[in-house]
């Protein structure tokens, strides 16, 4: 009846509903002004490896955000980790440099509070990353963040806050992440 086809158009697709699917991720170097006034003149550069841990929660949001943010077409694996990746240097990039002043955590600090770091990203990011992409974030593993040891700001700023002893307390910095996740959270 129908000549070999069919009365309507048909289209299939496939999801991988796995939990933890990973992509990791390596954003390059880039300058952050540490917070407190009489460091600003000391930029430094840094450097963050991790990944980005996700699942696909709902197929129907998957296929909304895919149809609306990407045009219709058929995603592979690739194609949507090219997309994160291009977000996540965006956004951690913004988020990395605006946390010395968001939050009070001193920049030389960072990799003492990897982890809070990367929950604090994941607390900005998680709701930009459902609605352009339907997925849910449910981590962004920080593995490294890499200081331009070789830069003249990041020497300086060693060197001056060695000199001075300079003791940030890392339990009120630690604490100053977790508040906005628990801010975010009610």
């Amino acid at each position: 009846a129908y000549a070999g086809g069919t009365p309507f158009q048909a289209e299939i697709y496939y999801f991988n509903l796995a939990r933890g699917m990973e992509i990791p991720f390596t954003i390059p170097y880039f300058r952050i002004v540490p917070a407190e006034p009489e460091y600003k003149a000391y930029d430094i550069r840094v450097a963050i490896k991790g990944a980005l841990r996700f699942e696909v929660p709902s197929q129907k949001e998957y296929i909304k955000a895919m149809f609306e943010a990407w045009g219709g077409n058929d995603t592979t694996l690739q194609e949507l980790e090219g997309k994160l990746k291009t977000l996540l240097t965006q956004e951690v990039t913004q988020i990395v440099t605006n946390a010395p002043r968001q939050t009070g955590i001193f920049v030389m600090h960072f990799n003492q509070l990897i982890g809070e770091l990367g929950n604090y990203i994941l607390a900005k990011l998680q709701q930009k990353i459902a609605n352009y992409f339907g997925i849910l974030a449910t981590d962004i593993a920080i593995s490294e963040i890499r200081y331009d040891e070789e830069s003249e700001g990041y020497e300086r700023l060693k060197r001056i806050t060695e000199e001075q002893a300079h003791t940030f307390n890392l339990e009120q910095e630690k604490n100053a992440l977790l508040a906005y996740e628990i801010q975010r959270e009610t």
